[in-house]
């Protein structure tokens, strides 16, 4: 056997031993490795062997996947790849920062998907040396930790790239009093400042100093704000272009290969963001006015057909561009696996017919992080055996392989099933009603959700079923999170359906008893589903950011226990009224556009700013 069969042996072992079963390690290891010349893998089980042929190393780790102890059924699989790279890209800048071991599982869970490239999105979580605002108190990553996941990666095969922010997206760091004098809006640096170009350049050479990658992604989207001290505000475009070609220049003297998000050039000159409409395009003399070199990455989370990201791709052409599609994490607990699968695979097969290089599957953290990524995987491996050609029936057993029971996985999904039968026909996001529930104020009953009976019923079934993975030692043991969640969600349900009729019809006992009965449950549900995702969290994430939910949680444990406090009072005719239930309850989440509501929304009517 050659080295290089070895050191793929290797890797892929490796790989297996971080998150797979010690019998999928046996069965690779008992493998005959050849190479082939198409880009994918064979696997033939034969009566004394099983034979694995590979063209990269990213295809012997899905082939590992594809390995069956008694395959009765399909003694063989071959799978061709038709993309040149699968991608999948970590938001490590909203609260959440994975500590570097967990970015290891994950990085082994991809491969084993068959994906190649990791882009590592770091807002202001990375150290910027001679900059010690940037990333302060925020669990930023050291130079020495990003060469750590660069090596790991590489020992997977895996090209890290980084991915930074160079213009928008920046009020984590312009917020410090050393930047005041760069900023134009809250999260947006100055066009043509010469103090900007030097942090941009200090910025660009820390993220891109650690890794083995010539790649550099620049961030450069939703940048709303960046006209505002144009010289000719007429001239929006020719304004962003030239800062675009500021950027550029510092990578060319960098060495490095500049990306960007592709949406400011469809909707920079129109003044407004609607990059979606299939007839909004890229003009021309923006297209030619581009730095030579930049590849653009076109980012569209919500659509279902192969057939409308291929058009939005062409509208790239004849620049390099990569497919970003996106699993259904942020502002939620659980990814929304049903639209994500669908979204992802469609996102992949959009790319085949585009005919672009790499398809890229994003997982973002917005509104605070509260969701696991690892709830992704099964999102992650639709989309990758997209890109083989793979049947529904091997990603499951390659999800078996991996320890996740998918129907399980999915079915935590359903904690965001819509409480209702409000049309939500044009709602471009999936909603996430469990997010309005558990932060919904308990005492100001000012937001009606369409809540039940069979809201309740539904979550306390979901949750006795969720619980049986509770025990697993494997990763069906982050359901347990969700299943704390769904009781929570359960008795909540119950106390906000009975608490204001009770009040509104002078019921002083019942009142009393949700005081003295239900109203403690709830309080000792939300208390252990805060045990239990501070658990999941420590144990993925640095401490960094949990503060932030920590806070969500006491909030809500103060409400829940000023609620308890009025309905005794009141029950006991120590309180004439209680004022928050006078309030007439109102719809307060939209029924289409966007469904994915912040956490304030719920938390109360006032602001929170």
């Amino acid at each position: 056997m050659s080295n290089d069969h070895e050191q793929v042996r290797a890797s892929v072992r490796r790989a297996l031993e971080l998150v797979s079963s010690q019998e999928q390690v046996r069965r690779w290891e008992s493998a005959e490795l050849s190479v082939q010349a198409e880009a994918g893998f064979a696997v033939d089980h034969g009566e004394n062997a099983t034979r694995v042929s590979y063209h990269a190393l990213a295809d012997a780790m899905r082939a590992a996947l594809a390995l069956r102890e008694e395959p009765t059924t399909i003694r063989a699989i071959h799978a061709q790849r038709e993309l040149r790279r699968l991608s999948v890209m970590i938001d490590m800048s909203r609260n959440a920062v994975m500590r570097v071991e967990t970015v290891e599982r994950y990085l082994a869970s991809a491969a084993l998907m068959g994906y190649s490239t990791l882009y590592l999105y770091l807002e202001d979580t990375y150290e910027v040396p001679g900059q010690p605002y940037i990333g302060h108190g925020r669990g930023r990553y050291s130079q020495d930790e990003l060469r750590r996941i660069d090596d790991i990666a590489h020992g997977f095969g895996i090209e890290v790239v980084p991915v930074i922010q160079t213009l928008g997206h920046l009020r984590q760091i312009l917020k410090w009093p050393p930047f005041a004098g760069i900023r134009v809006a809250p999260e947006v640096i100055r066009i043509g400042d010469e103090g900007g170009l030097e942090l941009i350049r200090a910025m660009i050479s820390a993220a891109t100093a650690p890794f083995r990658s010539a790649r550099v992604h620049l961030g450069l989207d939703e940048a709303y704000g960046f006209a505002d001290g144009a010289p000719d505000p007429s001239d929006r475009m020719g304004w962003f272009l030239r800062h675009v070609d500021d950027v550029a220049a510092i990578c060319r003297e960098l060495g490095v290969e500049p990306m960007m998000w592709s949406d400011m050039l469809f909707d920079v000159e129109h003044g407004a963001k609607d990059y979606y409409r299939t007839d909004r395009t890229i003009a021309t003399q923006t297209l030619d006015a581009l730095p030579h070199g930049l590849t653009l990455v076109y980012w569209d989370y919500f659509h279902h057909t192969d057939s409308y990201y291929a058009q939005k791709l062409r509208q790239h052409q004849p620049l390099p561009t990569v497919m970003a599609g996106g699993c259904a994490s942020w502002g939620r607990l659980w990814t929304r696996l049903p639209e994500s699968i669908t979204a992802c695979t469609a996102a992949v097969g959009g790319a085949i017919a585009a005919g672009v290089d790499e398809a890229m599957i994003t997982m973002w953290g917005n509104d605070g992080n509260e969701c696991d990524y690892f709830s992704c995987l099964p999102a992650l491996a639709h989309a990758a055996d997209r890109a083989y050609g793979l049947t529904a029936q091997e990603t499951d057993a390659g999800l078996a392989s991996l320890g996740v029971s998918q129907e399980l996985w999915v079915a935590a999904s359903e904690i965001d099933d819509p409480f209702d039968d409000t049309d939500r026909t044009g709602a471009i996001e999936p909603p996430n009603p469990s997010k309005w529930l558990l932060w919904l104020d308990p005492l100001i009953s000012f937001g009606e959700i369409g809540l039940s009976d069979e809201v309740a019923e539904r979550m306390h079934k979901l949750g006795a079923r969720l619980s049986l993975a509770e025990t697993s030692s494997g990763p069906d043991r982050r359901l347990g999170v969700i299943a704390q969640l769904c009781r929570a969600l359960g008795l909540k349900t119950e106390l906000h359906l009975a608490l204001r009729p009770a009040y509104l019809a002078g019921d002083r006992l019942a009142a009393k008893r949700l005081a003295t009965e239900l109203v403690p449950e709830v309080e000792t549900a939300v208390a252990r589903l805060e045990q239990a995702h501070r658990d999941r969290w420590l144990a993925d994430n640095k401490v960094f950011g949990w503060e932030v939910l920590q806070r969500r949680y006491a909030g809500l444990l103060a409400r829940l226990a000023s609620t308890r406090r009025e309905l005794i009072e009141w029950s006991e005719g120590n309180l004439d009224l209680i004022e928050s239930l006078e309030i007439e309850p109102l719809r307060v989440a939209p029924d289409t556009v966007s469904a994915t509501v912040p956490w304030t929304v719920f938390a109360t009517p006032a602001g929170m700013a």
